[in-house]
């Protein structure tokens, strides 16, 4: 049986290495990125091959922070989805997943809409803000008496979580080393 590997769009992979649609595509015919063509005739790149690229060419990369979102619901962004394909982060379905998880996670995405908020979790959360960061997004959802609110160090946003933040976020961290 073939396994499927994860592949990127040109543009997706442009915003990878931060250069152009048209600079990927030369360096897919250069042979410096590995691709394939669907049979629309679209380029789709190996996300290894980015890794790679990146490792030799000396990028900043992202893939070095582990990262774990809990989603609620079935309207993830598409391109995160393909992310976690590529083994970058874990996207758990469940709040039981997550504590499973936690420990080789360094950043934490929080769906605000998710049920899982049980007594006790403000004190879990607090136990998993030492080795990790965690972010809540659809912000909005949470009530404002959440004791999750209080708790120092979390960060809250007020959309959902797209790829663009993701990465956005996680170069953050990676700028700060």
């Amino acid at each position: 049986m073939r396994q499927k590997m994860a592949c990127l769009s040109t543009q997706a992979a442009a915003m990878d290495l931060g250069i152009s649609v048209g600079t990927v595509q030369k360096l897919v015919d250069s042979g410096k990125l590995e691709a394939f063509r669907t049979l629309g005739g679209h380029r789709r790149i190996y996300a290894s091959s980015v890794k790679k690229y990146q490792k030799e060419n000396g990028y900043l990369t992202t893939t070095s922070t582990n990262t774990l979102i809990l989603h609620h619901g079935d309207d993830i962004d598409p391109d995160i989805k393909v992310i976690s394909q590529a083994g970058e982060i874990y996207i758990a379905p469940n709040f039981l997943e997550v504590i499973q998880a936690h420990q080789n996670a360094e950043l934490i995405f929080i769906d605000a809409r998710s049920d899982w908020f049980l007594p006790g979790v403000s004190s879990f959360i607090q136990k998993m803000l030492k080795q990790s960061r965690i972010c809540f997004y659809n912000g909005q959802f949470l009530a404002s008496d959440n004791p999750v609110l209080h708790i120092r160090g979390v960060k809250f946003i007020n959309q959902n979580l797209t790829r663009n933040f993701l990465m956005g976020f996680k170069m953050g961290i990676e700028c700060q080393r």
